[in-house]
């Protein structure tokens, strides 16, 4: 049997165990708030393992590994920016899982008062269901890479793959699966890494190798740092399908030692990444920066490349469906269910058909951005600029008001929009700046001018605060 045969048989029977697991967990939802969030109920070990196989997607797998591959050390910004991210979302969860909500439109509203709530709802959408996109499209270059199909029709496999998993279970079946998940990633990587090593001439010998100036962090342009750092470092504090998995969390103890354990697994595996990606430099010169690890694993032996293969294809899907999720929830508890009275069955339904059409929608976003790096840099972009402040002050801060989170939503979104519209017009002072470097102190700025002339409702930020009133008991 050819290589091929093997890591095609390989990859069908673990999708194969996933919709298996699909189906298993379609038995325990029961409702909407099973499907989007597991109820409520996940334990510590469980949580860990969601958190870590969310978050550690196509953004590392192919977008930091095409980062190290381009720049050497320069790349690693994107993990530092990553790490940090989820270092100051590990001091908010406590506070997330307090708060009585499932969205984080509808945590806006309890903070500030339904316009908030409705302004808030498209940044949050676009922003979800575009990160989804590129899981999407990194599942198909498993596809395109190790079977030689071609890159559209690959694309749709990996499409129809995330969808049919996130449809059948929900948060039931993508949190318990990502355990397993998180492990094989690691396990993975960690046989292939000794292997890709020795391809490239072993330690020193890849070390000599690579290019004059890749061992320098210093080694990227000032503005192109921040152009990477800036965007990355705001999705741990306005992913919604991060906040989604503190209120999925068992207890505030729960998601605090889950956030806690996330960050250390991040660090290791970033680490990992580095040096695969450091040793394509040296064996696969030429290739397309989003194709790093997996041109790698063509070069393994069929049994350690298959291992590297299956524990991509394990992280693309469960940050796919993580996202499928949080955008669809998103749009049914926002848009559709909002003029509508409760039914937990009509929410349901519309939530599994809403999957499937953010799922496909993918598709034509991927026509626009070829790049995973560029649909990275906009998703988090999108999402982050305007919401930042009113999510992170707003827990803290008793003094934003909601015209203030108002202004800062439509400031940040209408620059992130304008921005990128002139970027790929071929406006020269907007290719040169990333949009999150105008809008995110734009909408900062925003927020905190207007809250500081405008009244909020006492009451109603009373109300939200005392939701914090038990943590001194956790700390």
């Amino acid at each position: 049997m050819s290589k091929e045969h093997i890591y095609l048989v390989g990859i069908l029977a673990y999708i194969s165990l996933l919709v298996t697991i699909g189906f298993l967990a379609r038995r325990r939802v029961k409702s909407a708030a099973d499907f989007q969030l597991g109820g409520g109920k996940i334990p510590t070990f469980v949580l860990v393992g969601t958190l870590v196989a969310s978050w550690l997607g196509s953004g590392t797998v192919v977008g930091y590994a095409s980062r190290v591959y381009y720049f050497g050390l320069g790349g690693v910004w994107y993990a530092l920016a990553c790490l940090f991210s989820v270092a100051y979302f590990t001091i908010i969860i406590g506070r997330i899982r307090s708060i009585p909500a499932r969205t984080t439109p509808e945590m806006l509203e309890l903070r500030y008062g339904k316009t908030a709530r409705k302004w808030a709802v498209l940044p949050v959408f676009l922003g979800q269901a575009t990160i989804g996109t590129y899981q999407i499209k990194a599942v198909g270059y498993i596809f395109e890479i190790c079977f030689g199909i071609s890159s559209d029709l690959a694309t749709v496999i990996g499409t129809g793959i995330i969808i049919g998993y996130t449809f059948l279970g929900g948060f039931f079946a993508v949190a318990w699966s990502d355990v397993c998940q998180s492990c094989i990633f690691m396990v993975g990587m960690m046989l292939a890494i000794p292997f890709a090593i020795n391809n490239a001439g072993g330690w020193s010998g890849m070390i000599a190798a690579l290019p004059q100036g890749y061992l320098s962090i210093f080694n990227v342009p000032f503005i192109t740092v921040l152009g990477i750092f800036v965007p990355t470092a705001l999705l741990g504090g306005t992913s919604m399908f991060m906040y989604q998995r503190a209120w999925a969390a068992e207890s505030v103890e729960a998601a605090r030692k889950g956030a806690a354990i996330n960050f250390c697994g991040a660090a290791f595996i970033y680490t990992l990444v580095l040096i695969l990606a450091l040793s394509a430099v040296v064996t696969c010169p030429g290739i397309k920066g989003d194709t790093v690890v997996f041109s790698v694993a063509t070069q393994l032996p069929v049994i350690i490349g298959l291992m590297l293969v299956i524990s991509c294809a394990a992280v693309f899907i469960s940050t796919g469906d993580s996202l499928l999720l949080a955008a669809s929830a998103v749009f049914v508890r926002e848009i559709y269910m909002s003029n509508r009275e409760p039914d937990d069955k009509r929410e349901l339904l519309a939530t599994r058909i809403t999957v499937v059409a953010i799922g496909v929608a993918g598709l034509l976003l991927l026509r626009f951005y070829p790049t995973l790096i560029s649909l990275m840099m906009l998703a988090y972009s999108v999402e982050g600029a305007g919401l930042l402040c009113p999510l992170i002050a707003g827990m803290y801060w008793k003094g934003g008001t909601e015209k203030g989170a108002v202004a800062s939503i439509v400031t940040g979104l209408t620059i992130i929009i304008l921005w990128e519209a002139c970027a790929r017009s071929g406006v020269p002072f907007a290719k040169a700046f990333h949009s999150s470097l105008i809008a995110v102190p734009a909408a900062a700025g925003a927020y905190f001018a207007v809250s500081m002339v405008t009244n909020n409702d006492s009451a109603r930020v009373e109300k939200f605060f005392g939701y914090f009133d038990g943590l001194k008991k956790h700390s």
